[in-house]
């Protein structure tokens, strides 16, 4: 999908979530810090939309929240949709 959309013309990143769980569970602090880094690489007047595809998708609102400037959008490409309340952070271990 980056390939494509960079020949569209968009400017994107690919995070490599290596590693992430080496901690141990719960692994979405690691996971929304990796992303937020990655997003801080963009051109800052460039808006921000991440796109998650599988069980990526859990992780959005995290993310969303550990991003250091706005996200515009979020796109779910068969992606699991995140749960409606913050108790998805407690219950999270991926």
């Amino acid at each position: 999908m980056a390939t494509r959309l960079n020949a569209s013309g968009a400017v994107t990143v690919v995070p490599s979530l290596l590693g992430v769980a080496d901690a141990g569970p719960p692994f979405w602090p690691s996971v929304a810090e990796t992303v937020a880094g990655s997003i801080g690489e963009l051109p800052s007047d460039m808006p921000v939309v991440l796109v998650a595809h599988s069980n990526a998708g859990l992780f959005v609102p995290v993310v969303v929240e550990a991003a250091r400037r706005p996200v515009a959008g979020c796109l779910f490409v068969d992606a699991a949709m995140p749960a409606r309340s913050p108790a998805f952070r407690s219950s999270v271990s991926i």
